[in-house]
């Protein structure tokens, strides 16, 4: 095992340690999996609010966030 992947195991077990009176280790690591995937979705709809404010298009840089956002949450329900 690398030590990124252990890294991440780790604060994985830490973060869900708060969780446990919600249910069992298995129950909560698979509402983290589900996170993982729609915090694609959750994004985009987040940043649709920030589309709308005035002068947006003075921050191009913001251009195509939202698409971005849809495009990595098709390539991780499909990976």
């Amino acid at each position: 095992m690398n030590d990124s992947h252990s890294v991440y195991k780790d604060s994985q077990w830490i973060f869900l340690d708060k969780w446990k009176d919600y249910g069992d280790e298995q129950i909560l690591i698979s509402a983290l999996e589900l996170a993982k995937i729609i915090r694609y979705f959750v994004f985009a709809l987040s940043f649709s609010r920030i589309k709308l404010c005035p002068h947006i298009e003075q921050c191009p840089e913001f251009n195509g966030y939202i698409a971005a956002a849809l495009r990595d949450l098709i390539k991780e329900i499909i990976d």
